[in-house]
């Protein structure tokens, strides 16, 4: 049998590793074994799953004793954001023999509380929206991943998992960067800015350094806001972009 053919049901991988009958099956049979209480995000996370051909593309329902939380990074008018530590890890590969997930070790994230969220259909809106642009080919290989949806317990509020941007926005680069660095840096914004792929959208946004972040390898991350929406594009020399509405 080929090595690019899955050992259980014999068919062709879809990706990497990836046997979309198999990861399906696993997936449905799981689903009993958690539970958001809410109807709309189960079937939301449920379709992901499904709907993946690649491990970065679905997310999970991760209870919020997964975390250590760390402490607040960050507050804006609509959400705040904390650092936490995710013990489980994310998943990486499906072990054909075993038949059990296999997961990278614990690692940092960004838990990004939305205020108010309960019972609200704006928070699901807005993960739709990301996860949504996440499948466009355009845009394949540049999101910066969000790995499922959480909630706070005492608040009820949801909670987005996304990759932890350890040097926080531009305003922090005096703190954390030399000189060659902060140039280096504002010069890459500047040229990304100018690159027509991120207008694809067909909108004029505003662009303030409270909403540009760097990652650890100084990546550069960006959030434009338009009158009639909040859309976050995040990237980094074309390897990361983030776009969603609210």
């Amino acid at each position: 049998m080929s090595e690019f053919n899955c050992s259980t049901c014999r068919q062709k991988f879809n990706t990497f590793m990836w046997c979309d009958s198999c990861q399906k099956q696993e997936f449905e049979n799981n689903f009993k074994n958690w539970t958001s209480e809410n109807d709309e995000i189960d079937s939301f996370i449920q379709q992901t799953q499904l709907k993946a051909i690649d491990f970065d593309q679905f997310i999970q329902w991760m209870p919020f004793e997964g975390f250590d939380i760390l402490g607040k990074v960050g507050q804006g008018g609509f959400a705040t954001v904390y650092e936490a530590i995710w013990c489980d890890g994310p998943i990486w590969n499906w072990n054909v023999k075993s038949r059990k997930w296999e997961r990278n070790d614990s690692c940092r994230v960004a838990l990004k509380v939305l205020e108010d969220s309960k019972g609200s259909t704006e928070f699901l809106k807005e993960i739709s929206a990301y996860v949504e642009c996440a499948a466009l080919s355009v845009l394949k290989q540049t999101i910066l991943r969000c790995y499922g949806i959480s909630q706070d317990p005492e608040t009820q509020d949801f909670i987005m998992v996304l990759e932890y941007m350890p040097y926080g926005n531009i305003h922090l680069l005096e703190a954390k960067c030399d000189w060659s660095t902060r140039i280096t840096i504002l010069k890459d914004i500047l040229h990304d800015v100018k690159d027509e792929k991120l207008f694809k959208f067909g909108h004029e946004y505003e662009l303030h350094p409270g909403a540009v972040y760097i990652s650890r390898d100084l990546s550069i991350y960006a959030q434009y806001l338009s009158q009639d929406e909040v859309v976050e594009i995040e990237w980094s020399k074309g390897k990361k972009l983030e776009v969603y509405e609210r």
